[in-house]
């Protein structure tokens, strides 16, 4: 679900195929890395962020660090400008644990609509609208406009 908290307006696909988990979730058995996905590199060490071990990897000129305990969790990033200057993120607060459910709460009163009103500015929302109207519950809901 995307929501687009100051409209009030959500846009609710899921498409299984698209959403495998080895596409995108991290490995910390195996240096934090993405299953069958080629590494932006091999690792660049171990460190201790804030007390928690993590491992480096760097996405060009932006190092990654990931906390190897608590499932590749991202606690810091860097980016350096060709000019110099660096951008941070840096840990502030860490609460291992599963997340509040509440998180993933449908928002009450929201309208939902296809994609597109969500994105415009992407090339392919017109594929997109289609996936969606073609992924649209037939349990007599009506269809969003």
């Amino acid at each position: 679900m995307y929501v687009m908290q100051h409209q009030q307006l959500k846009t609710t696909t899921f498409d299984p195929a698209k959403n495998l988990a080895g596409h995108w979730l991290r490995d910390s058995g195996n240096n934090c890395l993405i299953s069958g996905l080629p590494p932006p590199r091999k690792p660049d060490g171990e460190d201790v962020i804030n007390g928690y071990r993590a491992v480096k990897l760097n996405y060009g000129s932006t190092p990654h660090w990931f906390a190897l305990d608590y499932g590749c969790a991202l606690i810091k990033d860097r980016a350096e400008w060709p000019d110099g200057q660096m951008s941070e993120k840096r840990l502030v607060a860490f609460m291992p644990g599963e997340p509040s459910p509440s998180l993933f709460d449908d928002p009450a009163g929201f309208q939902e609509v296809r994609p597109s009103p969500l994105f415009s500015d992407r090339p392919n929302a017109t594929i997109e609208d289609a996936y969606y109207a073609s992924h649209w519950p037939t349990d007599g809901v009506s269809r969003p406009q």
